[in-house]
């Protein structure tokens, strides 16, 4: 009788734990996890070159014959912890001014629009290069995006903005 009591405990205890484990684990990720968005996340601004963005390995990259305009949506669920920072890993592209951050009021109306800081790429290894877009506008339920102008072969490869 004994032994059923302990092993009844040992069960409530192991019950008990695992239950609050699971909602520790499984809470919502919020402000300051820094997400990062694979480039394939990104679409061309005219869905006529839909055939000419090619999504592989992670990323968005032009295979058409001219330049494509691609948006790549930013969820944002903590907009009241400051100015956001964000940046952009691309291949191929060279021209400092090729990707902008937009934001945008909960109606739509453009507020801010972002380029590179120094208007210069930082290269991150094979191939990669980084727009580092600091100080960021944000709006209150506001909305924002990502567009990079890319020639034949370039690639957006990942992004991200700050909580």
């Amino acid at each position: 009788m004994n032994q059923i009591k302990q092993i009844i405990t040992q069960t409530g205890i192991a019950l008990v734990l695992t239950v609050l484990l699971t909602f520790v684990i499984s809470a919502p990720a919020f402000a300051g996890d820094n997400k990062v968005y694979p480039g394939s996340a990104c679409l061309p601004a005219d869905p006529v070159f839909v055939d000419k963005l090619a999504h592989t390995n992670g990323k968005a990259k032009n295979v058409g014959d001219s330049q494509i305009e691609v948006t790549c949506p930013i969820v944002r669920d903590e907009t009241g912890g400051g100015i956001p920072d964000s940046f952009i890993d691309v291949e191929g592209l060279t021209n400092p001014e090729a990707c902008t951050l937009n934001t945008y009021r909960v109606d739509g109306t453009l507020i801010a629009s972002h380029k590179d800081n120094d208007l210069r790429l930082t290269d991150v290894g094979n191939g990669v290069k980084r727009f580092d877009i600091r100080n960021a506008g944000q709006s209150n339920q506001g909305a924002y995006e990502i567009r990079c102008e890319l020639q034949r072969d370039d690639a957006v490869v990942r992004y991200s903005m700050a909580e």
